[in-house]
């Protein structure tokens, strides 16, 4: 029974999506001006907004359903408040593609976004790597990106973002849902590898490099390139970086959970912010500043992984052995 109030709800969600794309006005329409000068506001149809409300209740039922006895302990009620805060967030994201219909990119985000949301509800039994990342990274990811946007231009804009009521709740909804999956994971939200990241010695020196290259050309390109992205996105850049070394360092020493997520947390956005660099950057054809970019984010990207293994004492000692040997087998020869 479970399962089936899970489908039930994905499809009411589908509902929510298809529903309000039929309904719309024509895109001519919602990217012109009526009489008076006023532009035609799409207006989300009532059975999409029924859809919408009996969806969440609906899911809800399912998934304490599929997880029986999840309800008697802290670590169960999050996982059930995490799935059900999930498929909201993936329903208000579809909800949001109604506004977005006049802009491709925007609209194709919030229909892929929805869909892996939504579509991760009936596949996270039992698979927790999948919860965490459609969960907890991919929300982190999503609230970074609604502040970014907030702060500079996103790709083929000339201004930032306006705050609105929708985006608004839902980054309360992700809030929520990190908080719940917090109970759910425990310290495990933090995963193991990018706690040793933040100690290994090559990562540090990675995540430095690309620090030391994001610097380099976020001062090149303002300088060179100021006509293409704006002044702003690269003061964002700059106060990005210093709280980066920031809580690397403290991470690097306190070892924290909290600082550990935060380290991540900003390097991601850093990385955000050079992906909409070169995205801006493409639309012009320049290729110098786009490889500046790539170079900054592949480093920060690099420097989540562990080298330790790779760098250790213990394995340049074997190798050292090893071209020993075969030196040895050489001579011999």
């Amino acid at each position: 029974m479970g399962k089936v109030l899970i489908v039930l709800g994905v499809v009411l969600a589908i509902g929510v999506l298809l529903t309000d794309i039929m309904a719309a006005p024509a895109p001519s329409a919602l990217s012109s001006h009526g009489h008076g000068g006023q532009e035609v506001v799409p207006i989300h149809s009532p059975i999409s907004l029924a859809f919408a409300l009996l969806g969440p209740p609906i899911a809800l039922g399912g998934i304490i359903l599929s997880y029986r006895g999840s309800l008697r302990s802290v670590q169960g009620i999050g996982l059930v408040a995490g799935l059900t805060l999930l498929y909201a967030d993936g329903l208000l994201h579809w909800l949001a593609v109604l506004e977005h219909l006049s802009e491709p990119l925007s609209a194709g985000f919030f229909v892929i976004s929805g869909a892996i949301q939504v579509g991760a509800i009936p596949l996270a039994r039992r698979r927790e790597k999948l919860l965490w990342w459609v969960g907890v990274a991919l929300t982190l990811v999503f609230i970074e990106l609604y502040i970014i946007t907030r702060i500079i231009p996103p790709p083929f804009s000339l201004e930032p973002e306006s705050v609105e009521s929708l985006g608004t709740f839902s980054k309360g909804v992700e809030i929520a849902l990190l908080a719940a999956l917090g109970l759910f994971f425990g310290s495990r939200i933090v995963p193991m590898r990018l706690r040793r990241a933040v100690v290994d010695r090559p990562s540090i020196a990675l995540l430095f490099l690309g620090v030391l290259a994001s610097l380099i050309t976020s001062n090149l390109e303002s300088y060179q390139y100021w006509w293409v992205v704006s002044t702003r996105a690269f003061v964002l850049n700059d106060f990005l970086l210093i709280g980066l070394i920031a809580f690397a360092g403290l991470a690097y020493y306190l070892r924290t959970g909290i600082l550990v997520g935060m380290t991540w947390s900003f390097a991601a956005m850093v990385i955000i912010v050079h992906v909409i660099f070169a995205i801006s950057y493409a639309s012009d054809a320049l290729v110098f500043p786009i490889l500046l970019c790539i170079i900054s984010a592949g480093l920060f990207s690099a420097s989540m992984f562990t080298y330790g293994g790779m760098f250790g004492g213990k394995y340049l000692r074997r190798k050292f052995l090893s071209l020993g040997k075969l030196f040895v087998q050489e001579s011999k020869i």
